[in-house]
């Protein structure tokens, strides 16, 4: 689990692709802002960017309104990855 810092109008990202494996493997991302319920989100091609250092989710989306943005990026034989990011103004 990791946890980092952002502001409102940044594009979901997160450092460390885990190499070419590991992201070939992502098949589902998860996302609970604060108390609101869970979203889940079935990776595709228009949905996720994975450069040798940063994994970015919807480049077209950002964040609206601060508070805690809890992710989970599930990959087919890894263990799942728990990003908590604090959105700030």
């Amino acid at each position: 689990m990791s946890i980092m810092t952002n502001s409102i109008g940044s594009i979901p990202h997160f450092r460390g692709g885990g190499g070419t494996g590991y992201t070939a493997s992502i098949t589902e991302i998860t996302l609970r802002k604060d108390q609101e319920p869970l979203v889940t989100y079935t990776v595709g091609e228009d949905n996720l960017s994975i450069t040798a250092s940063d994994i970015a989710i919807f480049e077209d989306g950002a964040y609206s309104s601060t508070g805690t943005y809890v992710w989970t990026i599930k990959a087919t034989g890894y263990e799942d990855n728990v990003i908590t990011v604090e959105v700030t103004s």
